[in-house]
């Protein structure tokens, strides 16, 4: 591949998030002519590979992996070295804290140029609140920092990273993947969802601060309304053994369908009378742009960058977080409208062709690797 630019993407990968989803639409849409990408990963080592390792590699990725046994540890550098000496990369593109800070001390010490996506912060716990504020200070010292979003941007800037630094790219996916008209029937089908049912569903990780307590709560009050309702949760995390208490403490264990980490995404959506994103904080979550570019009604919590993405009313709803009631008002006017509903979903759909299509967001990827690899 002579005169590519040699890019390595960084990233610790647990589980399929925004981060990864992005990883992934690099290493679809870029140009590989012009661009010789590879990918190593974090993996814990004692526990089968994230699933980004095995799509990477039934890509035909070139993929490095560094082993985790502990947080951050001398080990980790050395390893991650060798991994950057081998494959001489002129840019080094990270995702997420870990792979920001031992990304930046190799890339430093080596004279590689730098760029981080900042995916966001869940301040979830004490201990990762405090890794989330160095976090933010070390960001200060890359070549450039992509955004996802403008709210995230404005965090960076109040955090010291210099605006000349800054690029806002909201994420994007590939919106020919996701056919118009598709049928949900043989989803629905095998959750043995009657066609007379309503099926509200989320997709995402199993954890606190995507706000799906506030879901379950707000799908009570419809059910006790209308038996016929449906709530379903694709994804697994930390909270679902609260969560599937949660429902049973509701008295509406038999109406919540908890379905696990799925990867036929493109079978759930159209199996939805509508999507709802409770989250409590959030970038640009891929989940709501999938759901809008299937035509899907959607509601979702007013935080991050999810107003960016919803002109509320027209192409979505939007709820304070936290608010159950709320939540469940827009939930039941959906239900008793879908006409309008319907006719939200189609103008989200032209919404996400026209703003987060992965054709014009790579430009903008593929842009700043060769200002980058200039300075290399």
């Amino acid at each position: 591949m002579v005169g590519a630019v040699k890019v390595l993407n960084l990233v610790a990968s647990t589980a399929m998030g925004g981060a990864e989803r992005v990883i992934l639409s690099i290493a679809g849409a870029i140009d590989r002519a012009a661009f010789d990408c590879r990918y190593c990963l974090f993996v814990d080592l004692r526990r089968p590979p994230p699933e980004l390792y095995e799509m990477l590699r039934n890509g035909k990725n070139e993929l490095s992996t560094v082993e985790i046994r502990r947080p951050i540890e001398a080990r980790q550098l050395r390893q991650l070295f060798a991994v950057v000496r081998k494959n001489r990369p002129q840019v080094l593109h990270t995702h997420g804290y870990r792979s920001d800070f031992l990304g930046l001390i190799v890339a430093k010490w080596m004279g590689i140029p730098t760029v981080s996506t900042v995916h966001g912060w869940t301040s979830a716990t004490p201990r990762l609140r405090v890794y989330e504020a160095c976090h933010r200070k070390c960001l200060r010292y890359f070549d450039k920092v992509i955004s996802v979003s403008q709210a995230i941007q404005q965090t960076l800037l109040e955090s010291g990273v210099p605006a000349t630094k800054l690029v806002r790219l909201n994420n994007a996916i590939n919106v020919g993947a996701y056919p118009e008209g598709s049928d949900g029937d043989g989803f629905r089908r095998e959750l043995a969802v009657g066609p007379g049912a309503k099926l509200i569903g989320t997709i995402g990780r199993l954890s606190v601060e995507k706000g799906l307590d506030y879901f379950l709560k707000a799908g009570a009050r419809i059910i006790a309304r209308d038996s016929s309702v449906k709530l379903l949760l694709v994804g697994e995390g930390p909270q679902r053994g609260e969560l599937e208490a949660l429902a049973k403490a509701l008295g509406i264990s038999p109406s919540v369908i908890f379905c696990g980490y799925r990867r036929d995404v493109e079978r759930i959506y159209p199996a939805l009378d509508m999507f709802v994103l409770p989250s409590l904080t959030e970038g640009i979550p891929m989940a709501l742009l999938e759901a809008m570019a299937f035509s899907r009604p959607v509601i979702a919590s007013r935080v991050g960058g999810v107003p960016e993405v919803i002109q509320d009313g027209v192409t979505g709803l939007l709820v304070s977080p936290k608010d159950a009631e709320q939540l469940a008002e827009r939930m039941r006017h959906l239900l008793c409208s879908p006409e309008a509903g319907a006719e939200m979903g189609r103008r989200a759909r032209k919404c996400v062709e026209s703003r987060f299509d992965t054709r014009a967001w790579i430009k903008t990827i593929e842009g700043v690797y060769r200002d980058l690899a200039h300075r290399s």
